[in-house]
């Protein structure tokens, strides 16, 4: 297909899973995708579908480092590229560095990106204009969860409010390298935040509710 000159370039963070499916599909209309790493050995690094590979500092790790080479990589290319993320940590930095970005590239708006973050705040909102929502507390001590169990029912999904805060360099492990987990008990529920509480104190604890698998992705 012929590619539209009206089109602008596209940087993709990220070239795992998520970024190869948005490059494999802008690339069948022609559109110029350029992949943004920081791993040499990720998936799409070779790719097909990339134009191009820009080895970068990884945003989680040294967000100003990736400011300052998205800043050096914007005089590569004479049209502003579209920014797509792929990740949390992505539409936390793109909304951290706004400032300094937006000037040079064609971002997605912030107005919702908190909220949108935010599992807590997303369950007030549905609370608020009387969508269906499971029961949801947010805790930072054992003594607040002891409290919060009288308005509980188990099973209960333990997860961050904030899923960055799981990702951190050295949080994901201490957390056992899950997004969230299952409790069935009072003591399990204790257990687990004694184990996790020393990196992460805040958790959204949440009543879990029955379904097939595809209604269970939150812990996948």
């Amino acid at each position: 297909m012929k590619k539209p000159a009206a089109f602008s370039p596209v940087f993709v963070m990220n070239t795992y899973y998520t970024g190869i499916g948005i490059a494999r599909s802008l690339h069948g209309y022609g559109v110029d995708v350029y992949g943004l790493s920081s791993e040499a050995d990720a998936p799409g690094i070779r790719s097909r579908f990339f134009k191009g590979i820009y080895h970068v500092p990884n945003g989680r790790d040294d967000p100003k480092a990736l400011c300052e080479k998205l800043i050096e990589l914007r005089r590569r290319h004479d049209d502003a590229p579209i920014i797509f993320p792929t990740r949390d940590f992505d539409v936390k930095f793109l909304h951290d560095h706004r400032t300094e970005l937006s000037s040079l590239y064609r971002i997605p708006q912030n107005s919702a990106v908190e909220r949108l973050l935010d599992k807590f705040v997303l369950f007030k909102i549905a609370k608020s204009h009387a969508i269906p929502v499971p029961a949801t507390v947010v805790c930072n001590s054992v003594e607040e969860i002891t409290a919060a169990l009288s308005i509980l029912r188990f099973p209960l999904v333990v997860k961050p409010r904030v899923a960055t805060q799981w990702r951190q360099k050295g949080t994901w492990e201490a957390v056992g390298a899950r997004k969230a987990f299952l409790v069935n008990s009072a003591q399990e529920l204790r257990t687990q935040y004694q184990q996790i509480s020393s990196v992460s104190p805040e958790v959204m604890i949440q009543e879990y509710v029955e379904g097939s698998d595809c209604d269970m992705l939150f812990h996948k």
